[in-house]
């Protein structure tokens, strides 16, 4: 139980090293993602892999402590925080790429003051 919790804690930084410190920006031409380019090291390339297989490994713990004896109530919830968050943070992510951010700024007000 206590490594199950290490793993949850350790998938919940993960996800929020992705949310603050990855880029967000589209894929540049010739490159197969912002990440993935040469300069970057393999913590950069591979964490969201690593992070999403690991809040997966969480996740199905979750059921194994459904109903057993000698847990806490509520710890099977616990397991599937960091499923829940990091697919949350994925999806705004996608999400957030879609949108266009020139034609935000036409629909701009364009005086200023009162």
């Amino acid at each position: 139980m206590r490594l199950v919790s290490l793993l949850a804690v350790s998938s919940l930084l993960c996800t929020a090293y992705i949310l603050f410190f990855l880029p967000n920006g589209k894929p540049a031409e010739g490159r197969m993602s912002p990440a993935a380019s040469e300069g970057e090291g393999p913590i950069r390339r591979y964490i969201t892999y690593l992070n999403g297989g690991l809040s997966v490994l969480v996740g199905l713990n979750a059921f194994h402590f459904t109903g057993k004896e000698g847990v806490q109530d509520g710890f099977w919830l616990f397991c599937l925080l960091p499923s829940a968050v990091f697919s949350i943070v994925i999806l705004m992510r996608r999400t957030m790429l879609s949108v266009d951010i020139d034609g935000l700024e036409k629909l701009k007000y364009p005086y200023k003051g009162a």
